[in-house]
């Protein structure tokens, strides 16, 4: 290569190079600081109101509305309205404001009130009320009032069986009175007899006319209502008893009461022309009966109500001869319906409960009391007392009374109640931390909520009236937490298939149950979920009384078909009524345990005591330490160490340590009752019949139905399955002792390892207390031994 060329293409090469380098030397700059994050955006502020509008009648009052705002808030004020509260501060919840209106005397009022939160944001609610107007209720102080019926009307308390004739001071007449009427009614029920007898030719009477001798023409008001019978003449025969008050008084106010027993009866001739009545003789209908049949046949709900209606019982007796006669609740119906269709009025009434309790009812007159134990032979599943009882099921049915005046289209489209002025409860807490919270969740939540809700601490419930929750689905977790002070006559819940647990029922607290409430325990009535970890200590205790109905009792359970584990109880239950003739199922856990239960390492220390000052008519006691009774329950690791005692006849009696009554199983399967078990305490009862010797059991004295497992077995000759108690490797232990109490015969025996055996069960066939399987029986089989350890 050229020597001059190669110099050139080196030095131009190297200026190329020395060129890049500075170039790229000169674009290196340090590296771009991070960008500041952004801030995150303020929440937008939002304030709603709900509903957005509120009337009022010209009477005024108050109701409430809804305020959600995540800013502090303030309303603006009307000078007519009054809030409460008129401000707050930001919230998640809800805030519940009521708003209350004075009388209105003047003319109509509407105005708007602005709500605003501190940044301005704005919401509004509608305010209304009616112009005054003249009270449209009718002056009927001095009015006079013919009733012409039967029992279908004096069962149920609207009046009161009587004097043929004379003034009538039952319920209809009271209702009158305590509105501030002074009215006069004369009751001309006559039991047994139909409206065609009023005509004045009753051919089976000793008194033909039942009208004789009253001054028709002095009525305002005739009220009829039929027998119990699909009465061909109907319309005639009451077409003929109004005009014979009309024709002395023509501006004579027709009104006819409907039953129940028509309606779930289908009597046509009846059904049929109530339509007629009303339009072509301008009756006034009082379709009582239909509203009580669409509620429990589930075609119209009770607003605001929780309890189950099942069958017609609520509303008419329940004994083997009478299914038909209304009851106390059906005569309340009854009495509000004519008064609401009198006056134009709702039917809501703050005092029915002392006007109910006040009445007399039934053939002979008898005290609101005595009624269910003479017509309730038969239990109700959900007894009128426990829906007179219940302030909300009252308030709702009194919603549905108006509706179904006039009303006789037979259930098809059932009229519906106004919607409640104020429908919106106590917001539900977030855990219960006070009485008025616990008051509120039972009353309103908890038998529709399935969630869990907790008790943050103990809870005093001195003055607080609890209603029985009538299903429970969700979870309550007392987290160990206390009752206290708690009274109460019913269960906390009537029936459970959630989960409640850890609740601790201090023993400031008693149960006092109503013989009208059939399934009565602290807890539960009817379990067929979970009570676990729950412990009591209230006292359950019947003082006084004429107890002659068929009851359960017990603190966790009265029926038990679900689980329950790891509870105590350690309060005293004393059934002392001053005369029992009752069915009496009672027990230290549960009364009743039912098919598929299980109650597993639950321990009982409280003392049962059944006895009564007199015993009348026929009586059973199935009384235990651990069960009443029992099907197929299984027992797994649960102690009784209280004392189990009664005073009640030794032929009806069935009294165990551990359980009262095992009831016949015939299946042909095998079931273990118990695993495990331990009792130690004294079982006292005996034949109380005077003279009579006790029998014998075993070849030992005391008692024939009383021991140490249980008290007697119903009778299971040739069947084909094994009960047994214990298994071999755990077998039932007992100890303590068996007393008759009987001053003309008494004996005791002292549990011992040598005569245990006599006293695993007091009557019926128990055998092969060892279980050994190369010995079967056809009856019962046990696996029991001697506990030698005291109960310390």
């Amino acid at each position: 290569m050229d020597i001059k060329k190669f110099l050139i293409f080196t030095a131009s090469a190297l200026l190329i190079f020395s060129a890049g380098a500075c170039s790229s030397s000169s674009s290196i700059v340090d590296p771009e600081p991070e960008p500041e994050p952004e801030p995150e955006p303020e929440p937008e502020i939002t304030i709603t109101v709900s509903p957005k509008n509120l009337e009022f009648s010209s009477e005024g009052g108050s109701k409430s509305f809804k305020v959600t705002a995540n800013e502090d808030w303030e309303a603006e004020a009307l000078d007519w309205v009054e809030l409460r509260p008129y401000n707050a501060k930001a919230s998640k919840s809800a805030v519940n404001v009521t708003a209350v209106v004075k009388k209105n005397e003047g003319e109509k009022k509407e105005g708007v009130i602005h709500l605003r939160t501190l940044s301005g944001k704005e919401a509004s609610i509608t305010i209304k009320q009616e112009a005054y107007k003249e009270d449209p209720t009718p002056d009927l102080n001095g009015k006079k009032f013919l009733v012409c019926a039967n029992s279908m009307v004096y069962y149920g308390g609207f009046v009161q069986k009587g004097d043929q004739g004379q003034n009538d001071f039952g319920m209809f007449y009271k209702l009158m009175k305590a509105k501030g009427f002074d009215v006069t009614v004369i009751d001309c029920t006559q039991g047994n007899h139909y409206l065609r007898d009023f005509k004045g030719k009753c051919g089976t009477c000793s008194s033909p006319d039942h009208l004789a001798g009253l001054n028709l023409a002095s009525f305002d008001y005739v009220i009829l209502s039929e027998a119990g019978s699909n009465t061909s003449t109907f319309l005639s025969d009451c077409r003929a008893v109004y005009k014979r008050v009309t024709d002395k008084n023509p501006a004579a106010k027709k009104i006819y009461i409907n039953h129940i027993y028509t309606v779930f009866k289908n009597h046509t001739n009846i059904l049929s022309n109530l339509r007629t009545l009303n339009k072509e003789d301008n009756v006034t209908i009082i379709n009582c009966g239909q509203l009580a049949y669409d509620i429990y046949s589930g075609k119209v709900s009770v607003p605001g109500g929780s309890l189950h209606y099942s069958d017609k019982y609520t509303f008419v007796n329940h004994t083997s001869d009478d299914s038909h006669h209304p009851n106390p609740l059906m005569g309340y119906i009854m009495t509000q319906m004519v008064y609401c269709a009198l006056t134009g009025e709702d039917a809501s009434y703050a005092d029915y409960s002392t006007l109910i309790k006040g009445c007399m009812f039934g053939s002979g007159s008898i005290s609101y009391s005595a009624y269910y134990n003479k017509y309730y032979t038969t239990p109700a599943a959900l007894p009128y007392t426990t829906v007179i009882d219940n302030a909300n099921e009252m308030k709702g049915i009194q919603k549905l009374i108006p509706g179904y005046i006039n009303y006789y289209d037979g259930g098809s489209n059932p009229p519906t109640p106004d919607p409640d002025p104020d429908p919106d409860p106590d917001p539900k807490p977030e855990t219960i931390s006070s009485a008025q919270d616990f008051e509120n969740y039972m009353r309103n939540y908890a038998s529709t909520e399935k969630g869990t809700m907790t008790i943050s601490k103990d809870i005093d419930l001195s003055g607080v009236k609890l209603y029985s929750v009538s299903k429970f689905e969700g979870v309550l977790d007392g987290q160990g937490h206390s009752l206290l002070n708690m009274k109460i006559t019913e269960p906390l819940f009537a029936t459970n298939s959630g989960v409640i647990k850890n609740i601790v029922i201090d023993s400031s607290s008693v149960l006092e149950p109503n013989s009208s409430t059939t399934f009565s325990a602290v807890l539960v009535g009817e379990n067929s979920g979970t009570i676990q970890g729950c412990k009591n200590m209230a006292q359950i205790k019947v003082s006084e009384g004429n107890w002659s109905t068929s009851n359960f009792i017990a603190p966790f359970a009265a029926r038990n078909s679900g689980v329950i584990e790891n509870c105590q109880n350690n309060g005293a239950i004393e059934f002392k009524p001053s005369v029992f003739s009752g069915s009496l199922t009672l027990g230290g856990l549960i009364a009743y345990g039912l098919e598929n239960g299980l109650v597993k390492n639950c321990t009982n220390t409280g003392k049962i005591n059944v006895s009564a000052t007199t015993l009348s008519g026929s009586n059973t006691a199935k009384l235990g330490g651990l069960s009443g009774a029992t099907t197929t329950t299984r027992f797994v690791g649960c102690h009784n160490q209280g004392d189990v005692y009664t005073n009640i006849s030794a032929s009806t009696l069935r009294l165990g340590g551990l359980l009262g009554w095992q009831e016949v199983v015939d299946d042909g399967k095998d079931y273990n009752i118990m695993e495990d078990c331990t009792v130690n305490c004294t079982v006292t009862g005996g034949c109380w019949e005077s003279g009579k010797v006790p029998q014998w059991t075993g070849g030992n004295d005391v008692m024939s139905s009383g021991s140490m497992i249980v008290g007697r077995m119903s009778g299971q000759s040739g069947k084909s399955s094994n009960l047994y108690y214990g298994t071999s490797s755990k077998p039932v232990k007992i100890a303590g002792r068996v007393v008759n109490n009987n001053p003309q015969h008494p004996a005791s025996k002292d549990i011992t390892a040598e005569n245990y055996t006599s006293y695993v069960c007091g009557g019926g066939s128990a055998t092969n207390y060892a279980g050994d399987p190369s010995k079967p029986s056809t009856w019962q089989v046990w696996n029991a031994t001697y506990l030698s350890a005291s109960k310390d």
